[in-house]
């Protein structure tokens, strides 16, 4: 699709269970796109929604079941949603199925392949497990970078351990300059830490 927006399809009743989730991917620097809970008062709601899943570069679908009940989740997203994926390429995950709980998908058709054909990203009992599985089937975030990277990787160099970087300042000895044969105290402003990703606002020496 589109764009870099993720969009999250759950049902009503599974809000309060779907909060971690959304806090997980926007703390990981992904951009949620505006589904049926968010949008704006007074636009048409199935429009709003049908352009925010075209654009959208994946379409998590959550579903869960408890206490005996029929598999909850949003049924009009997932009509959409199943709709647009003639659009989507064949080896393209953009339809991403997501267990809140042990439940059992719709038996529905996609295509020539059926809704329960899908591998799914299960987040029980192992939710931080689960969201890795997750974070790795969405496109990386735009601004989320390796490292620092210098106009001219040949001149300038700053080393530092990445397991041990916070957000807030990080003080770092770095070899500035062509050829230098010193050292040169850095002070690096970082703006956000996902896993061993880096993504800084500025170096000032």
């Amino acid at each position: 699709m589109s764009s870099q927006s993720i969009y999250l399809s759950y049902a009503s009743s599974d809000a309060v269970f779907v909060e971690p989730v959304i806090r997980e991917l926007q703390s990981g620097g992904f951009t949620l796109a505006v589904n049926r809970h968010t949008a704006p008062a007074g636009q048409p709601l199935e429009m709003t929604v049908r352009e925010a899943l075209k654009n959208a570069a994946r379409f998590i679908v959550c579903f869960s079941s408890r206490n005996g009940l029929p598999t909850a989740y949003d049924a009009a997203d997932l009509r959409l949603g199943m709709e647009l994926m003639a659009a989507v390429p064949a080896n393209e995950p953009w339809l991403i199925p997501v267990k809140l709980t042990p439940c059992d998908l719709p038996q529905l058709p996609i295509g020539t392949r059926m809704l329960r054909d899908l591998v799914t990203i299960d987040l029980h009992p192992d939710w931080q497990g689960g969201m890795s599985r997750l974070r790795e089937m969405l496109p990386q975030p735009v601004g989320i970078q390796d490292a620092v990277e210098p106009r001219n990787p040949a001149t300038a160099r700053i080393d530092f351990k990445a397991d041990s970087v916070q957000t807030g300042l990080l003080e770092a000895n770095g070899v500035v300059g062509s050829g230098a044969s010193g050292s040169s105290h850095t002070n690096i402003e970082v703006k956000q830490v996902v896993a061993e990703r880096v993504s800084f606002t500025g170096v000032k020496r």
